[in-house]
């Protein structure tokens, strides 16, 4: 247990590592005696508040995006420490047929076949939206599908699925698991598929920072790592 206890760190993190990190919380705290003050985000979002300077004492997102703001001298160099990864899975409502997305074809007819496919709205800056609009490019049905298209800018994806708004969805694998009203198809197929490493990193307006460093050794611990395989992450 730290020296001094009691402090309030506040932790900025993207939607992949929500549902861990909710539960990694009480058991940081008991550890500890500090509180942990959370707010969650999409990756693009996350990253516009750091880069605006608000003072955050620990930022949980993509690795990458840490990295373009540790360049621009909003994170602390060397402060980065890779936590987890997760990749994208997909959803269809709870009880309705589950189409196979086994491979890339199979993937891409799924898509065709469906009257409505929910994912994140790119523009969000969501990193399972950005990377499925590549996916879409890439099969040669961006046209079809997002002219069919059911968006959630940041929240569930899972519930847009679950209220019967989308037949299929797409979201980082996190972030689908634990929703009631749906059923989870699995991962993309290894074609598609893109992980999303996950990193810890200390803000330089971080104001809590020896907290921050504790919290970041927490992440690290087999406890916390088997909180996160237990919420779809790696």
């Amino acid at each position: 247990m730290p020296e001094e206890s009691g402090v309030e760190i506040s932790v900025l993190c993207s939607g992949a590592a929500k549902a861990a990190l909710l539960d990694i919380k009480p058991a940081f705290e008991r550890a500890t005696g500090h509180a942990l003050k959370l707010s969650f985000n999409t990756t693009g979002v996350v990253f516009d508040r750091i880069a605006s300077g608000e003072a955050i004492d620990l930022v949980i997102t993509a690795s990458g995006s840490l990295d373009d703001l540790m360049r621009q001298g909003h994170v602390t160099a060397g402060s980065k420490v890779e936590v987890a990864r997760s990749g994208i899975g997909a959803v269809v409502r709870a009880g309705q047929p589950k189409p196979d997305i086994s491979t890339p074809q199979a993937f891409k007819a799924a898509l065709l076949a469906a009257r409505t496919v929910a994912y994140t709205e790119p523009k969000s800056g969501g990193a399972s939206g950005v990377h499925f609009a590549r996916i879409l490019t890439q099969l040669g049905i961006a046209d079809e599908v997002n002219a069919k298209a059911r968006y959630g800018d940041g929240g569930p994806i899972a519930l847009i699925v679950a209220r019967g708004e989308a037949e299929i969805g797409m979201h980082q694998i996190p972030e689908l698991l634990g929703h009631a009203g749906i059923d989870y198809l699995g991962p993309l197929p290894a074609e598609l598929q893109s992980h999303t490493l996950a990193a810890a990193a200390i803000p330089t307006r971080a104001r809590a920072r020896d907290g921050a460093q504790l919290l970041i050794r927490f992440l690290t611990s087999p406890e916390s790592q088997a909180i996160m395989r237990a919420k779809g992450m790696d």
